[in-house]
């Protein structure tokens, strides 16, 4: 799934460099800064043919057609970059680092997710106590820790609305 995700697996990046450089100065409340991929090189799709001489379309582009059902694998917390973002944006500056609130990152992939797991109710992201108080709709002492509609702030929606799986 972190595929799906190209701009986020840099903002990923970026924000775990920023925050080990500079935690406390990480600008929380701003959406992280959109990286479009060079696509000027040159790309070659291999001809492909099946067994009856048909060229198969090796896009990489999911099998199927438009409007059927995703059977992808559900978004994971330490696999699909979850656990990074909570990390980058709620420990960072000390707030949950140090228990601010009851909630609690230490930078574990596994205390970290049973800790999460209190704050989200699976299946419904934008219901979530997490994403109330990560977009400040719901009283957030440390103000808005991901953007509505950021990368960051999708990927967790998805993760929640996808059953919250580790």
């Amino acid at each position: 799934m972190l595929s799906n995700h190209p701009i986020l697996i840099t903002a990923i990046a970026t924000a775990l460099f920023a925050a080990g450089a500079a935690c406390a100065e990480l600008d929380r409340g701003e959406p992280f800064a959109e990286v479009t991929p060079d696509t000027s090189a040159d790309t070659v799709t291999p001809d492909t043919r099946d067994s009856g001489g048909e060229v198969s379309d090796d896009t990489g582009e999911p099998d199927g057609e438009p409007g059927e059902a995703d059977t992808s694998t559900p978004t994971s917390f330490a696999g699909d970059g979850v656990h990074a973002v909570l990390v980058a944006n709620c420990m960072a500056g000390g707030c949950h680092g140090s228990g601010a609130g009851g909630y609690s990152i230490v930078d574990d992939v596994d205390a970290d997710y049973e800790t999460t797991l209190s704050r989200v109710t699976p299946g419904d992201g934008e219901g979530s106590l997490l994403v109330k108080k990560a977009t400040n709709s719901s009283s957030h002492a440390g103000g808005p820790a991901l953007s509505p509609g950021s990368p960051e702030h999708e990927l967790v929606v998805e993760w929640i609305d996808d059953g919250a799986e580790p």
